[in-house]
């Protein structure tokens, strides 16, 4: 999907790989706080779902990208130009 993306906007691989984390963001808040609420712990989540969002997002990327691009993403989430919705 990134490489197909990467082909259609002409953007490089960092850009686009913020642009499905900013995508996936709301989707990542509702299953972790559905998640947190299930096991009681939802008043630990509450608020940091960005936090939760840049800390496990690198490991995903790495095991795909490689250590330098998922650095290269977590350093650029939810800074301008990129913003996740709140």
């Amino acid at each position: 999907m990134i490489r197909f993306l990467q082909a259609q906007t002409g953007e490089g691989l960092v850009e686009n790989l913020l642009a499905a984390c900013q995508q996936g963001f709301p989707s990542f808040c509702k299953t972790i706080n559905e998640t947190a609420r299930s096991q009681g712990v939802k008043h630990l989540v509450a608020g940091n779902e960005l936090s939760l969002f840049i800390q496990t997002l690198p490991t995903a990327l790495e095991s795909i990208y490689g250590a330098g691009v998922s650095q290269q993403v977590a350093a650029r989430l939810g800074k301008p130009p990129f913003e996740l919705p709140a």
